[in-house]
């Protein structure tokens, strides 16, 4: 060979080791993993006479009795007295139906976990979405419906490259646009929701996800806020179990196996 030609093909060999590795930072680097996490909450206590023709008493943020409370974009006011203000206020109950608001792909969302590997580097990629409806319904210590259906083509990450690639690849998302979860029996609360109070249960239900439907058991973390009820979670998925195929794109090439996760507010 050569001295010429062994030039040429030493360019082209740096030339894809590089171009891998830029791939990798610019499209595969880690991103910070979702979380299935209640959004903060700043409590506000209630003194005898407060309200309407009262007083209103301090403000404390959680595990800091007695001192102020900064309110955040993201804070939740939740009011511990014997009456609430918002939905559940004629009765002191969490009881009706709850419509799912709208996210914003950040504080509440519906999104995914799931690991790409780039030559033996492995990096989590995530993605969220706002766009979603649904709705809740408790009933003393049950929840007795709950159904949220998630418009899959507006799931966006911090590459659109990938997002572009979900269209027609993996979830192929241009095929199969919607992914739904439907409560299939009732969720027994220890006790009925209590303001402020977090509350641990499973929801089993059915996901319908690429076109093939699974029946689910969903460990969630649920808080009545007295005018909102917040719920977040997470969903293993191994996508196989949903006819879909792990996308291999160049040097990148994805796990079959990852999560759902949501961070969701109902209002009435």
């Amino acid at each position: 060979m050569s001295n010429k030609r062994k030039v040429l093909v030493a360019c082209a060999a740096a030339v894809v080791v590089i171009g891998g590795f830029v791939f990798w930072f610019a499209v595969v680097r880690d991103d910070d993993e979702l979380v299935a996490e209640l959004p903060a909450v700043e409590t506000t206590t209630t003194t005898a006479g407060s309200g309407p023709g009262g007083s209103t008493g301090a403000t404390t943020a959680p595990g800091e009795p007695g001192t102020a409370a900064s309110t955040t974009p993201d804070a939740t006011s939740v009011t511990t007295s014997d009456t609430t203000s918002g939905p559940g206020a004629n009765d002191g109950t969490a009881d009706g139906t709850w419509t799912l608001e709208p996210g914003d792909g950040e504080a509440m969302f519906v999104g995914y976990n799931i690991e790409e590997t780039l030559r033996g580097i492995d990096a989590t990629a995530t993605g969220t979405t706002g766009a979603y409806e649904g709705s809740l319904t408790v009933d003393g210590a049950s929840v007795t419906a709950l159904s949220v259906s998630v418009d899959m083509t507006t799931l966006a990450s911090d590459e659109g490259f990938r997002d572009n690639a979900l269209r027609d690849d993996g979830l192929e998302t241009d095929t199969f646009p919607q992914a739904v979860f439907t409560l299939v029996s009732p969720i027994e609360l220890p006790d009925a929701p209590v303001v402020g109070e977090e509350v641990a249960a499973t929801a089993t239900g059915e996901l319908d996800l690429h076109g093939v439907v699974r029946m689910v058991d969903v460990a969630v973390t649920g808080r009545w806020n007295g005018d909102t009820i917040d719920v977040t979670g997470t969903i293993p998925i191994v996508l196989s179990d949903y006819a879909i195929t792990a996308p291999v794109r160049g040097f990148v090439s994805v796990r079959d196996e990852g999560e759902i996760v949501f961070v969701l507010r109902f209002a009435q």
